[in-house]
């Protein structure tokens, strides 16, 4: 055989080589395709279990979340807040001032509604206080009445139409159901036939009247309430 001829020789046995390198590369590729192929139902069980466990963890906290809810809102058992109380957001007013004012204030509503002021454990405003401004419609900050007792809020409570013109109680409720009765108030949908048309709370409990269906609806959180058109309203 002569030059030409042993070069196709060898130039064959290298493609000869070339294509089973190829072939076996495919091999392999072809086996890690088919071993990630086999391990699909293993990681769609994998993932179906995480799910479940996702669930079960978002019950949990939530659960959790409600029970610390209850804890909190019975801290405050013995609040109520009274909103509308004048607030003097003067710039010469010091907070010892300030306070003498609101605890003049509170000492002539409490007695209005049949309570000394001796009963009362603490008092404060709520919140930062306001700049100094002219508007003349300004909100006022609530002020925050804790009882050393549970009777001398529920007193409060049945002589709160003795107070004064512009002043009102409600609950000292948590973030939690305040958001509840907010969602209760604002949240209707206008395209209902009959929608909720009182809400109120009631030691902690928000309570929403419906329509013409007698009843009422008692929630401690927004999840609990169905939908709004939902026929519970009618």
């Amino acid at each position: 055989m002569g030059p030409k001829g042993d070069n196709w020789a060898t130039a064959i046995e290298k493609l000869k080589e070339l294509i089973e390198s190829k072939f076996d590369t495919l091999d392999d590729d072809v086996k890690l395709i088919k071993s990630q192929l086999d391990s699909i139902p293993m990681l769609i069980k994998e993932n179906e279990t995480l799910k479940m466990d996702n669930i079960s963890l978002k019950k949990e906290i939530a659960a959790q979340a409600i029970t610390i809810d209850d804890l909190d809102q019975y801290e405050r058992r013995h609040s109520i807040l009274f909103h509308g109380i004048h607030e003097d957001t003067g710039t010469g007013n010091s907070t010892g001032t300030t306070r003498t004012k609101d605890r003049d204030q509170i000492t002539g509503i409490l007695s209005s509604l049949g309570i000394h002021i001796n009963s009362v454990d603490v008092f404060h405003r709520l919140g930062k206080p306001k700049p100094h401004t002219s508007v003349v419609n300004i909100k006022f900050r609530p002020i925050i009445v804790r009882f050393y007792g549970h009777s001398s809020r529920w007193v409060a409570f049945s002589n709160r139409k003795a107070l004064p013109e512009g002043v009102y109680m409600t609950d000292h409720l948590t973030p939690r159901r305040s958001a509840v009765l907010h969602y209760a108030l604002n949240e209707k949908n206008p395209t209902a036939t009959l929608c909720l048309h009182v809400q109120w709370s009631s030691h902690g409990t928000c309570i929403t009247e419906r329509g013409s269906n007698p009843g009422v609806l008692k929630q401690r959180c927004r999840q609990g309430f169905p939908p709004f058109g939902d026929s519970s309203y009618r």
